[in-house]
């Protein structure tokens, strides 16, 4: 029976220390498939989104865990990352969490090594949802439910940042209702103005493709703000 997969990056020089890792991964449930480098070349190739996990040797002759870690954040990666080590301080060890590691194992306490992936994982996954639930709470705060676009909210907070970073140019704010937009809901119904309304945000955008904001101030209202005009 196939355990679970493990796509691995192994920032290690010595082959059979590596080989001690993947061992314990295997007894501890996992399936890796794994690739190991030892420079800092090798490292930045194989640096990969999709990867689930670096596993970095915090004392490296050239290239270590610490610099490793630096690397994937500067790379705009949030892959779990777990140091092992011979031996380590205590206080390096917590200044590499500090620093965004998940865990670190020792190397003669290997037996662990199954335990600290699992909880990396889970803690990158949950970090990825809050991240997720807290984008949808801004989305959802500054943006229009039916139409989807820029909320009175985001208008005026957008419209400040505009003025506050133009000096003396000019810029323009353009508001506008629906003709009639009372009668087309009382005799086709709210569904077909909603309808209409959602078409609204689009059509504008493609006659105004200076603008810099089209938004819905509620009902048929939208404004429209132009930069230089």
């Amino acid at each position: 029976m196939s355990g679970r997969p493990l796509r691995l990056l192994i920032l290690e020089d010595r082959p059979e220390d590596a080989e001690l890792a993947l061992r314990e991964l295997r007894r501890a449930g996992f399936d890796p498939s794994w690739r190991r480098v030892d420079d800092e070349a090798g490292f930045k190739a194989n640096l990969d989104p999709e990867l689930d996990l670096i596993l970095a040797d915090y004392h490296q002759p050239q290239f270590d865990a610490v610099r490793a870690l630096k690397l994937m954040q500067e790379a705009g990666l949030e892959i779990p990352f777990v140091i092992v080590s011979g031996a380590v301080g205590d206080d390096l060890a917590v200044a590499a969490v500090r620093q965004g590691a998940m865990d670190y194992v020792l190397k003669d306490r290997l037996g662990r090594l199954g335990t600290a992936v699992k909880n990396a994982i889970e803690q990158a996954e949950l970090r990825r949802r809050q991240r997720l639930a807290q984008a949808a709470l801004e989305h959802h705060a500054l943006h229009d439910s039916l139409t989807n676009l820029p909320n009175r909210l985001m208008l005026r907070e957008e419209l400040d940042r505009t003025i506050a970073g133009r000096s003396r140019a000019t810029v323009s704010l353009l508001l506008l209702d629906i003709d009639n937009f009372k009668e087309i809901n009382d005799s086709f119904g709210h569904q077909v103005g909603d309808v209409l309304l959602r078409q609204i945000g689009p059509r504008l955008r493609e006659r105004l493709e200076v603008a810099n904001m089209v938004a819905r101030l509620g009902g048929d209202e939208f404004a429209i703000l132009l930069p230089g005009a």
